[in-house]
Parts: C-alpha cells; structure tokens; sequence
C-alpha cells in the first residue's frame, strides 16, 4: 500500500515538474525577432543562422556571432523589428533603433 501510494506521488510529481517547465519553456530558439509587419517567408538564411517564422514573430539558435550582429543581419532579411532577444537579453529601445538602422 504504502509501495503504491509512494509510486502515485512521484508519478504525479513528475508529471507537475514536466508540464511546468513546458509552459515556462520559450516557445522559440535562442534568438527571437518580432518583425513590425508580417515576414513574407516562413524560413529564412542568414550567415549561418536559419530563421524560423510564424507569422508574427521568427526564432533561431544560437549562434557564435554577437546579438548585435544577428539583430542586423536578421533586419536586412527580415526588415524592421519591433523586438529582439537573445537568449535572455531582450534588446531596449536603444539597441532596437542601432540594429533597424541596419535594414535594406
């Protein structure tokens, strides 16, 4: 009895633990970038970072390049953004007007 009652608790343990950090997870990579108008494409290359769009917004993994960089480089691809963020850092408005003034 008490076997079984110690099984349900970890199982429901578990099953807490994993649907917590579910929800807490990003649900994009590493690099973020919310575009002001909707990207016209679904994937997009840029170096050697492959961007993955929604509709609304396109993430990407990480990369050796510095955020500032990427933020540029997604900007001539992508075109102007209202948000970017890498990793934890999101960008403020400051860093957000340097890597705009980057786009095509």
């Amino acid at each position: 009895m008490l076997r079984s009652l110690a099984l349900t608790f970890s199982l429901l343990a578990s099953l807490t633990l994993f649907s917590a950090t579910a929800v807490a997870a990003p649900a994009a990579g590493f690099y973020n970038a919310t575009p002001v108008s909707a990207p016209a494409v679904s994937k997009a290359v840029t170096r050697d970072i492959v961007w993955t769009c929604d509709g609304q917004s396109c993430s990407a993994g990480a990369s050796a390049s510095r955020a500032a960089i990427v933020c540029a480089v997604a900007v001539r691809e992508l075109g102007p953004l209202a948000g970017f963020r890498a990793g934890s850092d999101s960008f403020d408005a400051a860093q957000l007007e340097k890597c705009n003034a980057k786009a095509k």
